[in-house]
């Protein structure tokens, strides 16, 4: 009986804490994940990486290890070609309490029936995707990034 008790508690604490990882520690798995082809990249590249950062001439490798996979992939075609535009996204979530009033017939002990209202609170979650950036590549390569100011 110990034993089940005790394997419930790590298994709880396990799932508890498998959610709290940190951003570096996400990017630190990409990077072991695909530790020969982040050791092809130059020093400088390396450390700009580790530090979540990308820069221009960057591949599309170097941004998905840095970055990580984009939300949206979009295609634009202009007269000077095709550029892929890789779209970031956050989503921010906001809880609206409200209160709801539901009927309920009751007859009480001398069979006389009415209808009382009995209120419960409701938590409405909504949740608003906004972009946090875009990287677009040209050839292969970053030709431009655009951040949301904070």
């Amino acid at each position: 009986m110990k034993i089940c008790t005790w394997c419930s508690i790590l298994l709880i604490t396990a799932f508890s804490l498998a959610g709290c990882f940190s951003l570096q520690q996400v990017r630190d798995r990409r990077i072991v994940n695909n530790q020969l082809l982040f050791n092809t990249f130059s020093p400088e590249v390396q450390e700009k990486v580790r530090q979540g950062n990308i820069d221009i001439g960057f591949s599309e490798h170097m941004v998905g290890i840095a970055w990580g996979s984009p939300s949206r992939i979009f295609n634009r075609t202009t007269k000077e070609g095709v550029t892929i535009i890789w779209e970031y996204t956050r989503t921010e979530t906001f809880f609206h309490p409200h209160s709801m009033g539901f009927p309920i017939y009751m007859v009480d002990r001398y069979g006389k029936g009415r209808t009382v209202y009995h209120g419960v609170w409701l938590d409405h979650e909504n949740g608003v995707e906004y972009v946090t950036a875009r990287v677009e590549f040209s050839k292969g390569v970053v030709s431009a990034v655009e951040r949301l100011r904070q």
